[in-house]
């Protein structure tokens, strides 16, 4: 007997497992590749994971909370990865037994193309702002992976701001918790604590110093990894620019 997944509980276990920076189409459905869910997972179960709390100065029944939301959102997302559901995107996703559902029919000229590297999107660039990176991706110039993998290099060589913080003895691990708790959702960990007083401007100026000598650009990760020249990355930026312009 099928069941049913809302639309919106697909989607709230994407932002859960993905940056809710990222926009989600109906192409995510049919681009969404097991080995980028997994890495996805793998790397929020460790971040939520209860026998973290006191590293992290959080209640173990929170992170217990967090844990347990994470398991759901990869459980809820593989059948989808490995392809053995159908989607409908007016009635949300329709779960079967394994094999027995078959992918939705790809339009002439659109949906993705696999390769070794994962799935390109052929579909209409979507008009509106555009990141650098979903930009790349919806004109399919990389793969959803390629995405996903960017912005973790991006992340893990640039020092949070929380840690950085610490380190300096400017704020405590009880004051992380209260801005990851209280922050609004989207909103920057440092934009927080300066609006609410935990860092003074000087401080956030300092940090976000800091902070800006490890940054390496978005395009850089496809340079450093061979899959775009600088050539390529400076056109791109500036078709980038062109289309955020146009839907300003």
């Amino acid at each position: 007997m099928l069941t049913t997944l809302s639309s919106a509980d697909f989607l709230r276990a994407c932002q859960i497992l993905f940056s809710p920076d990222i926009p989600f189409s109906p192409s995510f459905v049919n681009t969404l590749d097991p080995s980028v869910l997994k890495t996805a997972f793998r790397k929020k179960a460790l971040e939520t994971h209860p026998d973290r709390a006191r590293a992290l100065g959080r209640a173990e029944a929170d992170q217990s909370r967090m844990f347990q939301e994470v398991k759901r959102a990869y459980e809820a997302l593989l059948p989808v990865a490995e392809k053995t559901v159908t989607v409908d995107a007016g009635a949300g996703v329709r779960r079967g037994h394994p094999g027995a559902a078959t992918r939705p029919r790809p339009r002439p000229g659109n949906g993705p193309v696999r390769s070794a590297a994962g799935s390109y999107y052929r579909g209409i660039l979507p008009g509106q702002r555009l990141k650098l990176g979903q930009y790349l991706y919806y004109s399919g110039v990389i793969t959803w992976r390629h995405l996903i993998d960017a912005i973790s290099w991006q992340r893990r060589i640039r020092p949070r701001y929380g840690q950085i913080a610490l380190d300096w003895n400017i704020i405590t691990a009880h004051d992380v918790v209260q801005i990851l708790q209280n922050r609004a959702r989207g909103e920057r960990f440092g934009e927080y604590a300066r609006r609410e007083g935990f860092v003074s401007g000087f401080q956030h100026m300092a940090i976000m110093g800091k902070q800006n000598r490890f940054h390496r650009r978005f395009g850089d990760y496809f340079v450093v990894h061979g899959l775009l020249s600088e050539r390529q990355v400076e056109i791109l930026v500036r078709r980038a620019m062109q289309h955020n312009q146009m839907h300003g």
